[in-house]
C-alpha cells in the first residue's frame, strides 16, 4: 500500500488492472479517472503528460462537484440562509465553480491504499469552499472487476450543505478516435429537463416520447442530432439531462441500468449502472483544441442540475452528520459490429462485496 502526503505525488499516476484486460489510470489530482483501456484500445480521452490537468478545461474524466452542473447564478438559499457560490460559467456556478479554494478537479487528494485493482482517495474540503456551506470530507473508491468499473463517492458534512459528485469521462470507442456520431445510445429515461440558453433547466420536466431525447430504443447519434431540433441548434448539440421522474424520490443504493453506449466500427459497448436518477448527455461539441468538437461525449451519472433551486425537484440535501453515498459502474463488453447487444434483464448490477 502508499500513502504519499506531499502535494508533488498528486500527477503520479496509478494505474489499476484487472487480468480480463481492464486497465485505468487514476490521478490523486483532481481523483481524475485520466484513462480507461480495454479491449486493447483506449476508450477514453486523455492529455498525453499528467500535468496538463492542472489547466484542463474540460473536466477530461474529472470528480466534479461539490454540485456537479449548473446551479442558477450561483446561488442558493437553505433554511432561509442564502449562499453566493463561485461563479464560472456565463454568470453561473458550473461542476462547483473554481473559487481560490478550488473545486474538487482542482485539489490534490490524498492517496490512502491502493492495490492492483483498487484504490481509495481522500479529501477535506473547508467550509465555504467555493462558497458552499459545511466543512466536507470525501471517499472516493475505484474498484476494478473483471471488466468493469466501479466509482463510489462518500461524503460527511458539519452542517447541512448540497452535493452532487459525479465523474465527467469523455468515452469513443472508435478504433479510429473518428467523431462519435455513428455511436448508438439506449437509454431508459422516461423525461429530460429542457434548458434555456444557458443551459439551466426551465423548471420544466418533458416526456422524451415523441422528441431528439428518446433513446428508449438504441438510436444512432447522428440521427438525432441531424433533426432540427431548436434546443439542439442552440447548443450544437446534446447538453441536457434525462431523469427517471418516477423513482427519484425512491432512489436508494441499488446500482440500476441508466444508459448503453455502443460502436458498430469496434463493436465496444459501455453499460452505465447508478444510484443517482439523472443523466447528462453531454455530445462534445466545445472540446478545442487539442481535441476536436465530438470526438468523445459524456454520460454523466449524477441529481439533477439546479435542484437547490426548483422545489419540485428531488431535493439535493445533505444533512449534517449523514453519509453522502453515489456509486456508479461502467462495464464494458464486445460484441460483433453487426449485432446490437441485448440489456441485462434485471437492469442492475452488483458488486458481490461494498466498494
Amino acid at each position: 500500500m502508499t500513502r504519499p502526503g506531499a502535494a508533488d505525488a498528486a500527477f503520479h499516476c496509478i494505474t489499476l488492472f484487472t487480468e480480463a484486460g481492464l486497465e485505468v489510470d487514476v490521478l490523486p489530482f483532481g481523483a481524475y479517472i485520466s484513462a480507461i483501456r480495454c479491449f486493447g484500445q483506449q476508450l477514453t480521452l486523455s492529455y498525453p503528460i499528467p500535468a496538463q490537468y492542472h489547466s484542463d478545461p474540460y473536466y477530461l474524466g474529472a470528480t466534479v462537484g461539490r454540485y456537479a452542473n449548473r446551479i442558477r447564478h450561483g446561488r442558493f438559499c437553505l433554511q432561509q440562509q442564502s449562499y453566493q457560490l463561485d461563479n464560472n460559467a456565463k454568470g453561473h456556478c458550473l461542476h462547483g465553480g473554481a473559487g481560490k479554494n478550488g473545486a474538487l478537479h482542482q485539489q490534490c487528494w490524498q492517496l490512502l491504499w491502493h492495490t492492483k485493482d483498487t484504490l481509495q482517495l481522500y479529501l477535506l474540503s473547508p467550509d465555504g469552499s467555493c462558497g458552499f456551506p459545511g466543512e466536507l470530507q470525501i471517499w472516493c473508491t475505484i474498484k476494478l472487476q473483471h471488466t468493469k468499473l466501479f466509482c463510489e463517492y462518500k461524503a460527511l458534512s458539519d452542517k447541512d450543505t448540497v452535493l452532487n459528485l459525479t465523474n465527467h469521462c469523455y468515452f469513443n470507442f472508435n478504433t479510429d478516435g473518428s467523431c462519435i456520431d455513428n455511436h448508438l445510445l439506449h437509454s431508459g429515461a422516461s423525461h429530460y429537463l429542457p434548458t434555456d440558453a444557458d443551459v439551466l433547466p426551465t423548471g420544466d420536466i418533458s416526456p422524451v416520447v415523441g422528441t431528439v431525447f428518446d433513446f428508449q430504443q438504441p438510436t444512432a447519434l447522428s440521427e438525432r442530432l441531424q433533426q432540427p431540433a431548436t434546443e439542439l441548434s442552440a447548443k450544437s448539440g446534446f447538453d441536457h439531462c434525462l431523469v427517471w421522474p418516477a423513482t427519484a424520490t425512491q432512489a436508494g443504493p441499488e446500482l440500476t441500468w441508466r444508459a448503453s453506449l455502443w460502436s458498430p466500427q469496434s463493436g465496444i459497448q459501455l453499460r452505465l449502472f447508478s444510484n443517482k436518477t439523472g443523466l447528462q448527455l453531454y455530445t462534445g461539441q466545445f472540446l478545442a483544441t487539442p481535441f476536436l468538437p465530438r470526438q468523445a461525449l459524456c454520460l454523466e451519472a449524477q441529481h439533477w442540475p439546479d435542484a437547490p433551486n426548483q422545489p419540485h425537484f428531488p431535493p439535493a440535501l445533505l444533512k449534517a452528520g449523514q453519509w453522502y453515498q453515489h456509486q456508479l459502474c461502467y462495464q464494458f463488453l464486445q460484441h460483433p459490429a453487426e449485432l446490437w447487444p441485448t440489456e441485462p434483464s434485471s437492469h442492475q448490477v452488483t458488486t458481490g462485496t461494498d466498494v
